[in-house]
């Protein structure tokens, strides 16, 4: 089946963002914002809910269940068509991409966020990978054992989860907790700063880290809580290091291949988080905007961390240029950024605020940017 022909009232560009997360809601949302009636638009998703992740390691501790909303609402809101199926491939010379199930999209601009996905790095009780483990990881509170440990294996992973498991696990059992972690200091993503204002907060609560640890004496510990190892599902016609993840330059451009554009978890970039994925979302989609006409001059995607870490009945707001080798991190315990959502992102945010029910955000910034 065809979809070449498909229109959504006008003969704008047609932009294919694939993927059900953070960067690929945050793209189609700011592609319409920076391109308006420029672009035709249709989200290529695997499934029909976009899960709130950040919230996971939350849950398992009364820290409120995991959001989750419809695709299809989000899509309705920007004008979007949504369609189902997991891209296979793609024919970048042709302008075509086919799902798993041979169903054919054509598309002027393609945009993919398709993310990344967990795998076991060490053995371990629970793999924290999101929303899924949740009821496992509660169910740790109820097992039998003296203590945890908990372990970031490797580097590219998402860290915060197992920090923020951590502090439940300690508050709600009263037992030891060790953190074991490849990073050089607790939370190091987060500069210098960061970094110290979590581990006194770790050293404050009685949990122990071990940080710069040789996973080589692995078989001597057991494992409660781990990190993931990321690895990134291959699509033919697109070129992928070896766990993947695809090489874009700093707007987001997929290295060789016009017109074809990446963003988020599935990118080749180092650190993995919703703040920075939305934000390589805004350069992709401003490149594309462009593309369609839009007086826009594309912006290039700006490493700024926005991390908001739970720290066991308090958070911790982190922000941070990754680019500035200088920057130590800025630490507060009062939002650094309005609305304080766990995910900076300009046009995503703000979105699921109102689809929850709540007030339209009057503003979404970050008061140190100009």
């Amino acid at each position: 089946m065809s979809r070449g022909s498909l229109r959504l009232g006008h003969d704008g560009l047609r932009a294919l963002v694939v993927g059900g997360g953070v960067a690929a809601l945050e793209a189609l949302l700011a592609l319409r914002a920076l391109a308006g009636d420029l672009v035709d638009l249709e989200l290529l998703a695997p499934e029909t809910r976009f899960f709130y992740r950040p919230q996971a390691p939350l849950e398992p501790f009364g820290g409120g269940r995991v959001a989750s909303f419809e695709l299809g609402e989000v899509a309705r809101t920007v004008g979007a068509e949504l369609t189902l199926g997991e891209l296979a491939s793609v024919d970048p010379e042709n302008r075509v991409a086919r799902t798993r199930h041979g169903m054919v999209i054509r598309y002027d601009a393609l945009l993919l966020a398709t993310g990344a996905a967990p795998r076991p790095a060490v053995r371990a009780d629970v793999t924290f990978r999101g929303p899924s483990d949740s009821e496992r990881t509660a169910g740790l509170l109820r097992a039998a054992g003296d203590a945890y440990t908990m372990a970031v294996p490797v580097p590219r992973t998402w860290p915060f989860p197992v920090y923020e498991v951590a502090f439940g696990l300690r508050a709600g059992s009263g037992k030891p907790v060790t953190i074991v972690t490849v990073e050089p200091t607790p939370a190091a993503v987060l500069g210098r700063a960061g970094s110290a204002a979590v581990a006194s907060l770790l050293e404050r609560r009685g949990i122990a880290v071990e940080a710069g640890f040789d996973f080589a004496a692995l078989p001597r510990r057991e494992i409660t809580v781990a990190a993931p190892a990321l690895h990134a599902h291959r699509i033919y016609g697109i070129p992928a290091d070896e766990d993947g993840f695809v090489p874009v330059n700093r707007y987001g451009a997929v290295h060789s291949l016009p017109d074809v554009y990446a963003a988020g978890d599935v990118t080749g970039y180092e650190v993995k988080h919703g703040s920075l994925a939305a934000a390589q979302a805004d350069a992709a989609a401003a490149a594309i905007a462009a593309l369609a006409g839009a007086v826009i001059a594309p912006i290039p995607f700006k490493p700024i961390l926005y991390a908001r870490v739970a720290c066991g009945g308090e958070s911790l707001y982190v922000r941070r240029d990754l680019d500035d080798l200088r920057d130590e991190g800025v630490v507060s315990r009062d939002p650094l950024w309005a609305p304080p959502a766990k995910i900076f992102a300009r046009h995503l945010a703000p979105a699921l605020a109102v689809l929850a029910g709540g007030p339209v955000p009057t503003a979404f910034f970050d008061p140190r940017i100009r």
